[in-house]
């Protein structure tokens, strides 16, 4: 099962289109636990942990006052696009 943050993926043109896709799907921010199937995990568990130890590949913060993880739908974007091109 594809996640949505996957189909965005295979169907955006460009870095710059896929980051203005997942900022309109899920905001300025995306939730680690949203995003761990784009990134390869084979869990959020996994991700969360990977997030945990700065072992994610881009930065992760915390929001003050949430307590999940995140990352930028920017830098997201940009690293499917490094690792996978547009067969993310």
């Amino acid at each position: 099962m594809h996640s949505s943050i996957q189909l965005l993926a295979l169907r955006a043109t460009s870095e710059d289109d896929l980051a203005e896709q997942i900022t309109m799907d899920h905001g300025l921010f995306v939730p680690v636990a949203d995003a761990w199937q784009a990134l390869g995990y084979p869990s959020q568990g996994a991700a969360r942990r990977a997030a945990a130890s700065d072992r994610l590949g881009m930065e992760c913060i915390q929001i003050p006052g949430r307590r999940a993880r995140v990352v930028r739908s920017v830098d997201l974007a940009h690293w499917l696009f490094r690792h996978f091109g547009r067969s993310a």
